[in-house]
């Protein structure tokens, strides 16, 4: 398995591509390249339309779940009083 992290301190690069079949008995496919700038990145090829709706909806997932996250409640540490008896 491959790991690509991907937040601020990364450039990402984002590629796309249509790449019509060339021969006649070669499919059509859809291209997505990623790299980052530590990263020599990775090419999906998606040979069909089904398989490119569940990466679109994967991202989905994805920014649902940001979105759920961000939206709860943050937890307030508030300071707690001490009692000391001195004697």
């Amino acid at each position: 398995m491959h790991l690509i992290t991907v937040d601020r301190a990364y450039r990402l690069l984002l590629s796309t591509q249509f790449i019509g079949g060339d021969e006649p008995w070669t499919d059509p496919r859809f291209r997505l390249q990623l790299r980052t700038n530590l990263d020599p990145g990775v090419i999906l090829d998606f040979r069909d339309v089904k398989s490119l709706q569940f990466l679109a909806s994967a991202t989905r997932g994805l920014l649902a779940a940001h979105r759920a996250h961000s939206a709860r409640p943050k937890r307030v540490d508030r300071p707690t009083a001490l009692h000391f008896d001195c004697f």
